[in-house]
């Protein structure tokens, strides 16, 4: 068990991280990410995220319509707030619309918190406690 705590302190100790450390470390920081997120899902009924609003919303824009008069408290997705993303955000979501909400909004959080750690990552370990802390989870 110290042989491997000792390796874990030499690799985050670097002040120069390897590709494939970070790689390894994106990978495990975006299903980190995803397991808490469909977590989230589990075995609650009509949960929605801020993100199913934009994931609604793509669906909404691919059927034609508007998203901002179906999305609020008592609309077709009734969520507690209405979408006030601008549109960009909401056509941006667009490749994750032929999913569930649940899958789609797990594949988001998985490939922008692996791409978070990656980018953060580039000249140290030291910004790593972001994603212990409670705005991340």
């Amino acid at each position: 068990m110290n042989r491997i705590i000792a390796k874990v302190r030499g690799l985050l100790s670097t002040s120069d991280p390897t590709l494939s450390s970070r790689l390894i470390v994106a990978a495990l920081v975006g299903v980190f990410g995803a397991l808490i997120t469909s977590a989230q899902y589990s075995g609650k009924a009509q949960f929605h995220s801020d993100f199913g609003m934009l994931w609604f919303g793509a669906r909404a824009l691919f059927h034609g319509l508007s998203p901002y008069p179906l999305i609020g408290p008592g609309k077709e997705f009734d969520y507690m707030w209405p979408l006030i993303y601008p549109l960009p955000a909401v056509v941006s979501v667009m490749p994750l619309a032929v999913f569930t909400e649940r899958v789609a909004a797990t594949l988001f959080v998985f490939v922008s918190s692996a791409l978070l750690s990656f980018g953060l990552t580039r000249d140290g370990w030291y910004r790593m406690p972001l994603f212990i802390s409670e705005a991340f989870l």
